[in-house]
């Protein structure tokens, strides 16, 4: 067990090394993801999400955005159609592999 949580660890440190290097933010969508509702800093988001153990919706509060809904979806990217795009990219290639 301890091998894959190390590679998760490993995996999760270069994932935030790509999100600085790209300058992305997070982008916080409602459940049907038609709608933007709100953009954080990434280092604010990081922070946020860990401190709420991965709860959008209490992440949110952290970083002083209330009203967020609880089935909120937060993306990584540099706009929200590009956040966006790259869920969907992301869904298609999980769906094919299956």
């Amino acid at each position: 067990m301890k091998g894959i949580e190390m590679a998760n660890r490993h995996q999760s440190d270069r994932q935030k090394q790509l999100r600085k290097k790209r300058h992305e933010c997070a982008f916080l969508f409602d459940s049907t993801m038609a709608n933007c509702l709100a953009e954080v800093e990434r280092d604010e988001w990081e922070w946020a999400i860990e401190m709420a153990g991965g709860n959008v919706s209490e992440a949110a509060v952290l970083t002083g955005i209330n009203n967020i809904p609880r089935n909120a979806r937060a993306l990584w990217g540099r706009s929200p159609a590009q956040a966006l795009d790259c869920y969907r990219q992301w869904t298609n290639q999980k769906a094919t592999r299956k």
